[in-house]
């Protein structure tokens, strides 16, 4: 699958989008693991082809694997030196500035992908790659009808990347248009089916519509497997099971949830409730004690998600 860069110049060569991390870093999520953006590590243009900063997706590679994996690296370095003397000019000072990850100011980056969107120098994959950055950015400052606009015009220009489409997704579920939002999943899916934070985020999203919860629970339970240990996902699931009346299911998610991240408040909240409808009424006023002592206004965030 195609996508972004997590930072500098984008690769004409490969495609490159989000996340993934998955749950990527470049995240505008709240409680529940809502909206990821996806992005994927890239090879810089003319460089050696490597992988970057990303854990999840660093080769670990011995034996056939590795000789494979050298094999690869020289036919593409090969190919990139056949690329013409235009595609191989220096990248454009603004790259560094239109990451769409953490670490640029919002507002800067939105300059610096402006800057490259109107420069009329760059090819497709690599305008599709600026609009994308500055989408997550507006995204990022809740800016939802611009995120969306520059999210179509990526994909308008690169119609097969999948993190585009998982972005607009995301987009379209925080503007409250959970509908959109599915479709959008929906196609990032059927392009990656291997791609787990798009079954999260639509699991969240069938969440939020209040319906489907069977098919919302199967696609975190989709997403898990493709990605375990991730703690959002995980507690998007409880909040599932606990919807659902599966009391003893949403607390061992809760539960692991917690363990990952100790002061995870919507994990320790939800838990209690879980706890007080099971009849442990003490584990239950502890767990939603604790919740509040993290974050006060833990009660009024899921009373909006239905949760109390």
């Amino acid at each position: 699958m195609g996508g972004t860069c997590a930072r500098g110049e984008p690769s004409d060569s490969l495609p490159c989008a989000r996340p993934r991390r998955r749950k990527a870093e470049c995240t505008y999520s709240t409680i529940g693991g809502r909206a990821d953006l996806h992005r994927e590590p890239t090879m810089e243009l003319g460089a050696t082809p490597n992988v970057l900063a990303e854990p999840a997706l660093k080769f670990r590679s011995t034996g056939r694997e590795a000789m494979r994996l050298r094999f690869f690296a020289i036919a593409v370095g090969a190919a990139l030196m056949l690329l013409s003397p235009a595609a191989q000019a220096q990248p454009s000072p603004q790259w560094p500035s239109c990451t769409g990850v953490p670490g640029v100011d919002w507002d800067q980056q939105i300059r610096g992908c402006s800057t490259l969107i109107e420069s009329g120098r760059e090819t497709p994959p690599r305008l599709a790659k600026a609009y994308d950055s500055r989408g997550i950015a507006y995204a990022k400052k809740a800016d939802y009808d611009r995120a969306i606009a520059d999210f179509s015009a990526a994909i308008r220009l690169d119609p097969n990347n999948a993190g585009y489409y998982s972005n607009r997704g995301n987009a379209y579920n925080d503007k409250g248009d959970h509908a959109r939002a599915i479709a959008d999943l929906n196609e990032a899916i059927r392009l990656d089916p291997k791609f787990a934070t798009a079954y999260n985020n639509r699991c969240w999203a069938r969440f939020l519509m209040g319906r489907d919860l069977d098919q919302a629970l199967a696609d975190c339970t989709a997403s898990l497997r493709l990605s375990p240990n991730q703690a959002d996902t995980i507690n998007t699931r409880g909040v599932i099971q606990l919807k659902l009346g599966a009391y003893d299911r949403a607390i061992a998610d809760f539960s692991a949830a917690i363990a990952m991240n100790p002061k995870d408040a919507g994990s320790l909240y939800a838990r209690g409730l879980a706890k007080l409808r099971s009849g442990d009424s003490a584990g239950g006023e502890a767990d939603i004690a604790a919740a509040k002592a993290i974050k006060a206004d833990i009660a009024t965030e899921y009373a909006g998600y239905g949760v109390k």
